[in-house]
């Protein structure tokens, strides 16, 4: 009863919290537009790591990620926005991409015309994605009868082999418990992998990321967290996500890395957004051996 009970106060407490900053990041967009710091429009920096292991297939030694999360694609930003991002990400070369949930804000007919710009992602292994939160909240359903007709191949607690050593999975989000459908299920994902294989897991929350280590993830990439939106605001983060908030995490021979998110995202209209101290993302992870 009284771990019961402390578990409860806590989530009062975060819950809390994420109203005060949800009230704060609103109050402060009017004064820090007139100091330059709001980022709504800005295009996302792109940044680049190196994952080694020696899990890894020689073959794919030096092989392209590129991750985006969180795009949030919805009506009221540029219609371009998402081409745009499409294009940055096609000059990096990927051999794969991959997409970690909150592709968009809307039902998926309405906003048809903005995600066709998926269907120009040019990647030799594949696009690959998983569902966030906010498709849940869209019509889950719809979304992922949709995306993969513009070439996302939807993971929903499966994989799939891209290369004899190397796996892909992914795994749903826990939003699915309220519209009784498929919870996260690293195990099933991961269900029928070779015992060799290099595993890449694609997953909306990094929380996942000490059970994917137990079960033999090489390399988890997710998002969520939009890397707290201000610096310094990381502690109100950090207790939701299992101190997961943004870049490279490391639990023995097993990777994570968290996007800080590709759009802009929080109250208000995406013009008049926050980001400080914090920018957008697109990431470059080249994978080598050791």
């Amino acid at each position: 009863m009284f771990d019961r009970m402390n578990l409860r106060h806590k989530r009062r407490i975060i819950a809390s919290l994420k109203r005060a900053v949800a009230m704060l990041l609103s109050a402060a967009t009017l004064p820090l537009a007139s100091c330059g710091t709001i980022s709504g429009t800005a295009e996302p920096e792109v940044f680049e790591t190196e994952v080694r292991s020696a899990r890894l297939p020689e073959e794919l030694d030096g092989l392209r990620i590129v991750l985006v999360s969180d795009l949030h694609v919805d009506n009221r930003r540029a219609p371009d926005y998402l081409a745009r991002i499409v294009e940055q990400m096609n000059r990096l070369n990927p051999d794969l991409v991959a997409i970690t949930g909150d592709f968009a804000d809307g039902k998926a007919a309405e906003l048809a015309p903005r995600l066709e710009a998926l269907r120009k992602l040019k990647a030799r292994c594949g696009v690959f994605g998983v569902p966030g939160n906010h498709e849940y909240y869209s019509g889950y359903r719809d979304y992922m009868a949709y995306l993969p007709t513009l070439g996302v191949t939807m993971l929903e607690n499966s994989h799939r082999m891209i290369r004899p050593g190397f796996a892909v999975a992914g795994i749903t989000d826990p939003a699915a418990k309220t519209r009784h459908l498929p919870e996260p299920d690293i195990s099933t994902a991961l269900s029928g992998i070779p015992k060799q294989a290099f595993i890449l897991l694609l997953a909306h929350r990094p929380q996942y990321f000490i059970e994917a280590a137990k079960q033999g993830v090489d390399l988890q990439l997710s998002g969520h967290t939009h890397g707290g939106l201000v610096w310094g605001f990381e502690p109100l983060i950090l207790s939701g996500n299992d101190e997961f908030v943004a870049g490279t995490y490391r639990i023995g021979t097993s990777t994570l890395y968290v996007s800080r998110g590709t759009a802009p995202w929080g109250p208000g209209h995406p013009n008049k957004q926050v980001r400080i101290g914090v920018p957008a993302e697109i990431t470059l992870l080249i994978l080598r051996r050791p």
